[in-house]
């Protein structure tokens, strides 16, 4: 956790000055060989410093790559991307009790996830930077060349690229601060910005402390720890159907509030259950509960991202996903307070923090269909905004300069 916590700020700074690209595959190689290494360590301490060090690899893939994905998707499909990524997060969720339970030696079992990392090398010959990226950085003709492959690739009619670009670098050069230099404190500047970052930087830690309290407990119900840990796990990709489902119909932030409420109540009668009681119940208790926190954490990973400027996304994100981390380093102690002081208290804070996140959640400023900010100024600005709730089939979208 404190490894991801570094590489969420590191990278995340590295990919609004360098680039989402180069950012992500250091990553990529970080994390290959980190990984692999870790599995020859002669002693612990070896061990958690190439953890440490694939950790921060990790966390800079990402911050790195929901930028990404945020940037080259219009509005109406950038869920569908974002819930993506989350499924892909899960997928790897279920596979591993399977291949811990087969490969016993800890070892074998480090190199085979650290090997794992390869998969994403091909994407090397396809992925192209971000072309809004590119543009906030006055790289107008890099930026020509990344939308043409792109089209390519995807099979679509390429434009007259010199009419739309004269139109971008007009849309650029009309705004002064498009492009440059940012710091920590531009996000506390403006009193809405401080706001949406203050209540986002909230939200993610009691979500990511709740959610990593519920992984812990999966594994001390009775029973097969393989297999709750499995079950818990499969919870997720439903919920991410349902996320999807959720955010293309109705308000972000509404409905995450609603999801965080809902699971706050049915974390209610969780102290009540009689000792005893059948590990059935208190494994279904555990997903139900997870079901919803991920369903709202779906949508959190749409809208946050949203929320921030071009110029600083991936580095905001990365502030973001630093307070998560810094919510699931406390997450185990919850449990050790709950043994020494009364069992209730280890589902009264997580209420709790639900809850408040439920409230805090309706103050952001709803992001559905409308344009990422690109500056400061249009974040600051971004409740203002009103656009028509349309969704655009794939089939009938067309490049123009208000697509980048």
């Amino acid at each position: 956790m404190a490894g991801g916590l570094v590489g969420v700020l590191s990278f995340g700074e590295m990919s609004d000055r360098l680039g989402r690209r180069p950012t992500f595959f250091l990553c990529v190689l970080i994390i290959t060989l980190f990984g692999s290494l870790s599995s020859l360590a002669p002693a612990i301490g070896w061990y958690n410093a190439g953890r440490f060090i694939v950790s921060t690899g990790v966390a800079g893939c990402q911050a790195t790559t929901v930028s990404l994905l945020m940037e080259i998707m219009p509005p109406q499909y950038r869920m569908m991307m974002n819930v993506g990524f989350g499924i892909g997060y899960t997928i790897p969720l279920l596979l591993l009790p399977l291949l811990a339970y087969n490969i016993r030696h800890w070892g074998y079992l480090q190199l085979a996830t650290g090997l794992s990392a390869l998969l994403m090398v091909p994407f090397w010959f396809f992925l192209q930077e971000s072309p809004r990226w590119l543009l906030t950085k006055g790289r107008i003709e890099r930026a020509e060349q990344s939308m043409v492959r792109i089209l390519r690739i995807n099979r679509r009619p390429v434009p007259d690229m010199d009419q739309t670009m004269n139109s971008l670098v007009l849309l650029t050069k009309s705004d002064s601060k498009r492009g440059m230099a940012f710091h920590f404190v531009d996000f506390f500047r403006t009193p809405k910005m401080r706001r949406n970052t203050l209540i986002l930087f909230s939200v993610w830690f009691m979500g990511s402390f709740v959610y990593y309290n519920l992984v812990f407990t999966s594994t001390t119900v009775p029973g097969n720890p393989y297999l709750n840990y499995a079950i818990s796990s499969a919870g997720e990709i439903p919920a991410a159907l349902l996320g999807l489902w959720v955010a293309r119909k109705w308000s972000r932030r509404h409905s995450q509030a609603l999801f965080l409420l809902l699971a706050a109540l049915a974390m209610t009668p969780l102290p009540f259950l009689p000792e005893g009681s059948p590990s059935w119940l208190e494994i279904g208790s555990n997903v139900l509960v997870r079901f919803l926190v991920l369903s709202a954490g779906f949508i959190k990973w749409i809208m946050a991202p949203e929320i921030f400027p071009t110029s600083a996304r991936s580095f905001g994100f990365a502030c973001v996903l630093t307070c998560s981390r810094c919510g699931a380093m406390v997450a185990p102690f919850l449990r050790d307070l709950a043994e020494v002081t009364h069992l209730v208290v280890q589902f009264v804070f997580p209420a709790l923090f639900l809850l408040i996140s439920a409230g805090l959640t309706l103050l952001l400023p709803e992001t559905l269909n409308k344009p990422l900010p690109d500056t400061f100024h249009e974040a600051e600005t971004l409740d203002r905004k009103k656009i028509p709730k349309t969704l655009v089939p794939l089939t009938e979208y067309k490049l123009t300069s208000s697509s980048v």
